[in-house]
């Protein structure tokens, strides 16, 4: 017992030391968060993120789950990062090499550790609304949820970026989305099966897309969800129904 309790106090003065806290109470209560913050770093479950400021806003230096931040704007697996459906917590799914499993759950408030699929194995005209409209869970009982989402994902005082936080970069292409903050071409992950495609990574290093917290409603009045679209030399910011695909999350600090 001695033994551990004197490996978990070097551990944490380790920590304290890396990232310049030195806010006693402060730095207590981040690291019982699995949160340590300063100016330049902050350390989130266990990955020490850099921080990137530009035109007033600070953004982490590489997508969630990532070990390092990329070199380039393609990038490789290693500062990648994991990939979301859109509004699950980091339950384990997330991971790209996660099991898959083809039955929803039940609410939106369940946890699994596997990227739910949508099965779409019949003619893709009589689909194509299942595949628009496809969701990890049956139902959604939670109102707020759409709002609370992002607070699942990014640390206290962070959350994932709206469209008017991705429209504050003023972005050309990738190559300048890299310029700014890093973003790569990270790929993403199908969460439609056909044709035994389901759960695959598809485009690292030629796209990458990443989930934003906006959110709208079509005219059907239906829930659509915002996300950035990358291509070599293409930027998109769109809506959509679905919710099953794989996606990146870049948080960004609270104003």
């Amino acid at each position: 017992m001695f033994y551990k309790k004197k490996i978990a106090l070097i551990y944490i003065s380790f920590l304290l030391i890396l990232l310049g806290c030195d806010n006693k109470q402060n730095s207590i209560s981040s690291i019982q968060s699995e949160t340590i913050e300063n100016n330049d770093q902050i350390l989130f479950n266990g990955i020490i993120y850099g921080i990137i400021e530009y035109n007033s806003k600070k953004w982490f230096d590489r997508n969630l789950g990532a070990q390092e931040p990329c070199s380039n704007y393609k990038g490789n697996k290693s500062c990648w990062g994991d990939l979301y459906q859109w509004g699950r917590a980091s339950d384990g799914h997330q991971h790209r090499e996660s099991r898959t499993s083809l039955k929803q759950l039940e609410t939106c408030k369940e946890s699994d550790d596997r990227f739910v699929l949508i099965d779409a194995p019949g003619d893709i005209l009589k689909e194509v609304d299942k595949i628009a409209a496809s969701k990890w869970y049956k139902r959604c009982d939670n109102k707020s949820w759409y709002q609370e989402a992002p607070n699942n994902l990014c640390p206290v005082g962070w959350h994932v970026p709206s469209v008017q936080d991705i429209k504050s970069l003023d972005l050309k292409n990738i190559q300048d989305g890299f310029r700014k903050i890093k973003l790569s071409l990270a790929g993403s992950r199908t969460g439609i099966e056909r044709y035994g495609m389901g759960g695959n990574i598809i485009g690292g290093g030629t796209s990458g897309t990443y989930w934003l917290s906006s959110y709208d409603k079509n005219d059907k009045g239906e829930i659509v969800v915002g996300y950035l679209d990358f291509y070599t030399q293409n930027v998109d910011i769109s809506f959509k129904e679905s919710l099953v695909d794989g996606y990146s999350i870049r948080c960004v600090k609270d104003d």
